[in-house]
């Protein structure tokens, strides 16, 4: 028999179109695992899963099952199943093609098209680091903390680099102690502030630079300095009644700690002389030093050129974190920047609260002022009862013992059902129970605390921050995972003001804990973000929106300033009947 070579997308999940006749085709897997799913039942048979680069015997015509497109095909050992078409191809990735991409899409800003490409590279050759170093970078910058763990436990079975000789660290802005109670500003890109005046001494926070500080005393090579940090707000948001609810600010407290003294200024740096001096260092062929000249520019100015050459500059010197956070940086210069924490409930005084996990809780000691964060409130999945897939149907042609058997069987599996389902009630009244203890213990909530950090750069923005809240639907179904966005709650009439500096948190009522999109729209009025919310939800459903993907990238392409509370990931049982 012929085999006939047929080339089918790669990455995501797409709609290809069948082929024409019905010769089966040789085809390799592209990605570096997915399931192989039972042709009769829906669920992955055997548990067994394809792996990057085997090739399997494929028909040539794409079959819809519920989830996707999937291709029957037949594995080297003779086993026959489905696949996912979109993770089939007649060629298997080039690894120096793949990584050319993820490099230019790093210093396009496109982080999605960076990491695709990189886990691409990273299955054509799993040797090599760079890859990995790649995607580790990007889910660092974009808060993927579970897939930066994968990446990073993946990089550790691999051999380290060779350390690069051509490293650059920063050089020395002062070659004299600085008196007592001089203001100077810290001339380096970052400066740790450190408990005591050693090399090893633990890290308080890090210094970004042009940090003003005042020095109280030198000893050798460190100096102890006081930093006054910018007072924070703290402003409460109840989406129940849609308006601003209290308004207070914390005492500006003073860090003390010691660091480097050599590295810092009697005046602020320029950011446009950085950028000359950066562009000099280019021209001569010091990359390393182009970049990190670049970087302190790009902290110092919010112009999304300068984050574009920044990337490119880091892209060169293979320095994958700048590079992200440099490409991140270049579709939202400017912008400030939220970052959200969902609490369940809280108890006491909750700006003065310990936060705690529900896992590590013990509900007869807890603390006088607290709110208890990483509940599951959704209770057990099920119950997962069997289904015959209309197998045990009797048919009007059936024999008389035909019928006898299947109505046994039938029977049998009635009474296993009924089992299952009396377990499944017993555990959903337990965790309602469990539930009901929790919220008695810690009554006021649901919240989502939000921090708001000020734009870069001193940058001011006329358009306000108005909160929303979403019911988001999230599960697997088969192996893809689904989202629905099923109604919007609310939109907050009063908007919030971006800080000028330093940050502000804001404290939202929310009207649930689980299955809840909340975050922010940035606009001129409470009407221009509701119409912006409204935009951004007939986009989801449209088909447009990332329908087939997970959390993060919901908040990635469509909510970049919103998170996702807890949502059911059950599985559907017997997908595909």
């Amino acid at each position: 028999m012929r085999l006939r070579s047929l080339s089918v997308a790669v990455v995501g999940v797409i709609c290809s179109l069948p082929a024409t006749g019905a010769e089966p085709v040789r085809l390799n897997v592209t990605v570096p695992q997915t399931n192989c799913v039972d042709p009769v039942d829906g669920g992955v048979k055997n548990r067994k899963r394809v792996r990057f680069g085997e090739q399997v015997t494929a028909e040539a015509t794409v079959t819809q099952l519920r989830g996707g497109l999937f291709r029957q095909v037949t594995l080297a050992d003779g086993e026959v199943c489905f696949v996912a078409d979109s993770a089939l191809s007649a060629s298997l990735p080039d690894y120096e093609t793949e990584m050319a991409r993820a490099r230019t899409a790093l210093t396009g800003g496109q982080l999605s098209d960076a990491a695709a490409a990189a886990e691409l590279a990273a299955a054509a050759n799993p040797q090599q680091r760079e890859p990995l170093e790649i995607l580790a970078a990007i889910h660092d910058v974009t808060g993927d903390e579970q897939r930066a763990r994968a990446v990073y436990l993946r990089l550790k079975k691999l051999p380290m680099h060779a350390p690069n000789s051509a490293a650059s660290a920063s050089q020395p802005s002062s070659t004299t102690p600085p008196a007592p109670g001089t203001k100077l500003y810290v001339s380096a890109t970052r400066l740790r502030l450190r408990s005591d005046p050693r090399p090893d001494g633990a890290v308080i926070q890090q210094l970004f630079i042009n940090t003003p500080v005042v020095i109280d005393s030198v000893q050798d090579a460190f100096a102890q300095v006081s930093i006054a940090q910018t007072p924070k707000q703290v402003l409460s948001i109840d989406l129940a009644r849609l308006g601003l609810d209290t308004s207070s600010e914390e005492e500006a407290p003073r860090v003390s700690g010691w660091l480097a003294w050599a590295y810092l200024s009697p005046l602020p740096a320029d950011p446009m002389r950085l950028l000359q001096q950066s562009e000099e260092q280019e021209k001569q062929g010091h990359v390393l030093e182009a970049m990190q000249l670049q970087e302190r520019a790009a902290l110092l100015d919010d112009d999304p050129e300068v984050f574009k050459k920044l990337a490119q500059l880091a892209v060169q010197a293979g320095k994958w974190q700048v590079a992200a956070w440099a490409s991140s940086q270049m579709q939202g210069a400017g912008k400030g920047s939220v970052s959200f924490q969902l609490l369940y409930g809280c108890r006491g005084k909750r700006q003065a609260a310990t936060i705690v996990d529900e896992a590590s809780l013990d509900l007869s000691a807890v603390p006088k002022d607290a709110c208890v964060t990483a509940v599951d409130e959704r209770g057990p999945c099920g119950p997962n009862t069997e289904g015959d897939c209309g197998m045990l149907e009797i048919e009007p042609d059936d024999s008389r013992e035909e019928r006898k058997r299947k109505e046994r069987e039938r029977s049998e599996m009635d009474r296993r059902n009924r089992q299952v389902e009396a377990a499944f009630d017993r555990s959903r009244k337990a965790h309602a129970r469990g539930i009901g203890r929790l919220r008695s213990k810690f009554p006021n909530g649901p919240w989502a605390v939000a921090t708001i950090t000020s734009p870069s750069g001193g940058a001011r923005k006329s358009k306000q921050l108005y909160a929303f809240a979403l019911e988001i639907n999230y599960f697997m179904d088969c192996d893809t995972f689904q989202a629905d966005i099923k109604s919007i709650h609310d939109v907050a009439r009063n908007g919030i003001s971006w800080p000028g500096e330093g940050s502000v948190d804001v404290w939202i009522r929310i009207p649930r804990h689980s299955n809840i999109l909340v975050g922010f729209v940035e606009d001129h009025s409470a009407e221009g973000a509701e119409d912006q919310v409204n935009r951004l939800v007939k986009e989801f459903g449209s088909g447009k929106g990332p329908l087939h993907r997970g959390p993060q990238d919901i908040i990635n392409e469509l909510f970049p300033r919103a998170t996702i509370g807890p949502t059911a990931t059950c599985d559907t049982p017997c997908c595909g009947c």
